[in-house]
Parts: structure tokens; sequence; C-alpha cells
């Protein structure tokens, strides 16, 4: 029996050959400039993420078109060039949603209904943005179908369990379509009460959901999943009970022969548990932001830099972004390893606009 814990054993997610089971989670910190380009800073973002070899790094939302985005200062793939054209949201191009329910939080500010034929063309542009790069997908929009809260449509796509599921499993066709399945993976977060989300009971809901990819797509690179104790998805001990929902969770029960992200307020000690009692790898948003080096400090167990919340969410600045500083211990361990840095594997997270939010949380 190895005496290296599982959290930092060699692992492979698709086809990817990993060297530990800590993700970087998808955070999107509107670094990006005016026409959606990613900037310098941002490379040297994920260089500096990049700095343990073999470690999985999943981008922010990336835009898969204008019509599909709703925030400045998120980065775009719909082409080559991402040449500026303006966003949803953005003067000229209407918000997009998938039924027109006003956040609680701006009540006047309803979206836009989309039409089928417009369903029908963003499952396409997925298929395009997938060629244009690696990917993990998940995204606002599909949550938005697939949530009795925010879809309340009465054809195909509404009503029931399995009309409201239509979405997802088509774009996940187009994706793999494209890139084929070890590239392909999606994030779901059935507890997350971000945008006035959140059903009753989602576990009969997503537990179909999963079901119809175990049906079709067995061999998707990951499933993501947030847990019910994540920041915003949090949900009192009785109700879980009472919905049979407790760590390792609804999506790993489910998925569990299969690869499992999972993200929701771990530190080290439940990280390490987490990974060796159920395999699952553990990603990681604000610890990582506030420690490039995060999984030398996890392994070494040294202490973490607290996050400045204040810098979260500045657009195009450097502030606690590229700004924090990593242990001067860690470089020294790399080179006597015989590890060179920016061996890491990156995916391209992309997805549709949320529409009616003006800030991800991550």
């Amino acid at each position: 029996m190895s005496s290296v814990p599982r959290l930092f054993q060699p692992a492979k997610v698709g086809n990817l050959k990993l060297s530990n089971r800590i993700v970087l989670a998808t955070l999107t910190r509107f670094r990006a400039n005016s026409a959606h380009f990613p900037t310098d800073f941002m490379v040297e973002y994920y260089k500096q993420r990049a700095s343990y070899p073999g470690t999985l790094l999943i981008s922010e939302v990336t835009y898969i078109a204008p019509q599909a985005s709703g925030m400045p200062n998120a980065s775009g793939i719909w082409s080559e060039d991402t040449p500026r054209r303006p966003g949803a949201g953005e003067p000229g191009l209407p918000v997009p949603f998938a039924f027109p329910i006003a956040l609680s939080t701006i009540p006047n500010d309803v979206p836009r209904e989309l039409t089928k034929d417009e369903i029908k063309q963003y499952v396409e542009w997925y298929g395009t943005a997938a060629r244009n790069a690696v990917l993990g997908a998940n995204g606002y929009l599909i949550d938005q179908f697939l949530q009795d809260v925010s879809n309340a449509l009465t054809d195909e796509y509404g009503g029931s369990v399995e009309n409201r599921t239509h979405s997802a499993p088509e774009i996940v066709d187009a994706v793999v379509a494209a890139v084929g399945p070890k590239r392909t993976a999606i994030r779901l977060s059935p507890f997350n009460g971000y945008q006035d989300m959140r059903m009753k009971n989602p576990v009969p809901h997503f537990t179909y959901v999963l079901e119809q990819f175990k049906q079709k797509h067995l061999d998707l690179a990951y499933i993501h999943t947030v847990t019910p104790n994540a920041r915003l998805s949090a949900m009192p001990e009785d109700k879980l009970i009472a919905l049979g929902v407790c760590r390792p969770g609804l999506h790993y029960k489910l998925w569990s022969s299969r690869t499992v992200i999972t993200t929701g307020a771990y530190d080290r000690e439940s990280a390490l548990k987490v990974a060796e009692e159920t395999d699952q790898f553990v990603s990681f948003g604000r610890p990582f932001l506030a420690n490039p080096d995060l999984v030398y400090r996890l392994r070494e167990n040294i202490p973490l830099n607290a996050p400045q919340e204040d810098t979260f969410y500045l657009p195009m600045n450097e502030r606690g972004y590229t700004t924090r500083s990593q242990d001067s211990s860690s470089s020294r361990s790399y080179r006597r390893a015989g590890f060179e840095r920016g061996g890491c594997q990156s995916i391209i997270n992309y997805q549709l606009s949320g529409a009616r939010h003006s800030g991800h949380v991550g």
C-alpha cells in the first residue's frame, strides 16, 4: 500500500495523465479585455497555477458566441480571432434566457426568452467552440433549462423532467461529435442558490439527468459536481438528510465507477479524506486564487494565503490575481524532483451565459 495519500497519486482524466487529484476550479474573474481576448496577465495567472506539474486546470467561463455572452471582460472563443462584437446584455443585443423570469434582486430586468430555433443554434455553437479548443463543458443556460425554478416552458423544452433535460444531452452530443467523449465533460450544481436557482428537491431530476448521460456517454472525461456544502449551496443538515444527500454526494453515487471532480468548501483534511475514501478529484477555487502553488502547499501542509475578496472581480486588474506569493521552497522542491514548470494539463470551460447576472461567483 502506497504511503503517498491518494490525493497526490498519479491519475487519469479522459486522455490526460495527471500527477495528482487536485484541480483548479473554474473561476471567472473578468480579466479579459473589452474584445473578450485573454490578456497577458491571464496567461501569467495560469502559468503560475501550472507551477506543480501534472495538475488539471479548468479555465474560467469562455463564451461560445457573442449572443451567448452576458458579462464584459470574460473571454470568448467563437472564432479563431474572436473579433469584438456586442455581447448579450450590451447595447444592441438583448439578454437571452431559458424563460423570461427576472431575478429577485433586479425584478424589473426581465430577460428575453430564447426561441426554439435559437436553442438549436446554441447547440451548434457549442460544437463550433469545441473545435476551437480543448474543453470542459458546463453552462449557466443549461442549468436554467434543467431546473423548474427557471424553466416554465410548456413545449418540448419545459414541463416534465424529461422535457427539461432535452437541451443538456443535445449540447453534450454536439460537443462529443466535435472533439470526442474523452475531451468532453459537464459541470452540474443542483444545490446552487445563486441567481435564484435551486429546486425544492433536485435529487430526482438530476438523478434522471445523469442516467441520460450514462445511457449515451459513459466515457465522458468527467462529471464536475458542486456539493451542497459549497458556498452559495449550503443547505441545513436536516434538509440534506431528508433529501438523502450527504458527502460523497449525489453525483458520486451515480457516477462512481467513472471520474468525478467534486467542488465545495474543501480544506486539506477534507480533500485528503474524500480522495482516499472515494477516489474523487477535488477542485479548489478561492484557495487556488490566493495560492498559486496550492498543490505544493497542500502536499507539504504549508499554511495558505487568505483570499482577498475585494480583488475577486476587478476587470483587467492584476491585483490579487497574479500578485499572490508562492512559498519560496516550492521551486526548489520542483528542481529536486526533476520537474519543469508549466507541465500541467488545461481544459477550456466554455458555456452559455446565465444572462441575467452581472457577475460570476466562484
